[in-house]
């Protein structure tokens, strides 16, 4: 039986106008953070005490963070910072992801998925 219609089961809703959001805390892990939205690179991406950097560049010493990937709010902090929790003082959601909940990995054992 052929599929005749398919649902993209991760999608993507996007504001009319980018929305401000401030002191939101995430712990770094494997020395990454990824925002609950996504950010407008017009605005940028502000922490009090830390450095921005340019897309692409790597962070080699505490203070200096990049978004190494725009689309979906991902952050690359310097391996000092392993397990810190970091305040993210403001940037401007555009939108939102959403992905079902069997998508999402609750435990992971040794690189493999344990639970989701």
């Amino acid at each position: 039986m052929p599929i005749e219609t398919y649902r993209d089961p991760i999608f993507i809703k996007w504001y009319n106008a980018s929305e401000e959001r401030t002191n939101e805390q995430y712990k770094v892990v494997r020395g990454k953070v990824i925002l609950n939205e996504i950010p407008d690179e017009f605005h940028g991406v502000q922490i009090n005490g830390f450095v921005r950097l340019k897309t692409g560049q790597v962070p080699t010493s505490a203070n200096e963070f990049v978004v190494s990937n725009w689309s979906i709010g991902e952050l690359t902090f310097h391996e000092s910072k392993e397990g810190d929790f970091i305040t993210v003082t403001k940037y401007y959601a555009r939108g939102c992801v959403f992905y079902p909940a069997s998508r999402i990995y609750s435990k992971i054992s040794n690189d493999d998925v344990a639970e989701t």
